[in-house]
C-alpha cells in the first residue's frame, strides 16, 4: 500500500534513562499480548525485515534511525481508523515528551525523514499527525509537541490543524476539546498517584 499519512509517536520512556531504545522496543513488542481471539493470544507479527517493533522507524536520542518495517507494510502502532494497514508511516522517537523535548539530533533526523517520505509518496503536510489525533485518550507523542507537526518541524509555515479527512470524524480536533482531553489525562494521572500512595500506606 502507498502511504498517505505519517504518524508521530514517542516511547514515553525518557532518553535520559535510555538514549537508544530500539532493542527494548523490539523486545517489548515481541513479548506483548495485544488481546485474545478464540482463546489464543494476539501477538505482534514479525516484519518482512525480521523485527517485531510495531513502528516503521524509531529515532534514538543521537538521531540514529532504525527501521522495523518497510513503508506500506502492516504496523502495530495505531489501530484506530484501520491505520495499521500500511496507509500510515509510523515514526517513534525515543523519549517522554510530556516532560522533555526531542534532542536537536532527533529533531533534525525526524524532519529529514518526514520530508523524504513526503516527497516519495506525495504525502500532504496536513497528514502529518500526532498519535493522539487517533488515540484520543493518549498524549502521544507528548504534550510538549504541538498538534501542527508540519509547522513544528519547519516543513510549512502554517497549515490546517487537522487533516481534512478527519474533520468530521475526529471531534477532539478543536483547541478547547484538545485541552479537555489533556486535562482528563492529567486528572487520571493524579488519581493514580494518590491510589499508589494509599496502597503503600496499607
Amino acid at each position: 500500500m502507498i502511504p498517505k499519512y505519517i504518524v508521530i509517536h514517542h516511547t514515553a520512556v525518557s532518553y535520559r534513562k535510555n538514549p537508544d531504545q530500539w532493542k527494548a522496543t523490539n523486545q517489548y513488542h515481541k513479548d506483548k499480548i495485544w488481546g485474545y481471539k478464540n482463546g489464543k493470544p494476539i501477538k505482534t507479527p514479525i516484519s518482512s525485515l525480521g523485527y517485531y517493533g510495531g513502528y516503521n522507524y524509531e529515532i534514538a536520542a543521537k538521531g540514529t534511525i532504525m527501521q522495523f518495517r518497510r513503508d506500506g507494510e502492516e504496523t502495530v502502532a495505531q489501530y484506530q481508523k484501520n491505520m495499521n494497514n500500511g496507509q500510515a508511516i509510523s515514526i517513534c522517537l525515543d523519549g517522554y515528551f510530556d516532560i522533555e523535548e526531542p534532542t536537536p539530533e532527533q529533531y533534525e533526523a525526524c524532519k529529514k525523514l518526514i520530508i523524504q517520505k513526503m516527497e516519495a509518496y506525495n504525502i500532504k503536510p496536513e497528514n502529518i499527525i500526532p498519535h493522539r489525533d487517533l488515540a484520543t485518550l493518549k498524549s502521544c507523542p507528548g504534550t510538549r509537541l504541538p498538534d501542527n507537526l508540519a509547522q513544528y518541524f519547519g516543513i510549512v509555515p502554517i497549515i490546517k490543524k487537522e487533516p481534512a479527512s478527519f474533520t468530521l470524524e475526529h471531534p477532539t480536533g478543536t483547541p478547547a476539546k484538545r485541552a479537555s482531553v489533556l486535562a482528563r489525562i492529567a486528572r487520571q494521572r493524579v488519581v493514580q498517584k494518590v491510589l499508589n500512595l494509599i496502597a503503600k500506606e496499607k
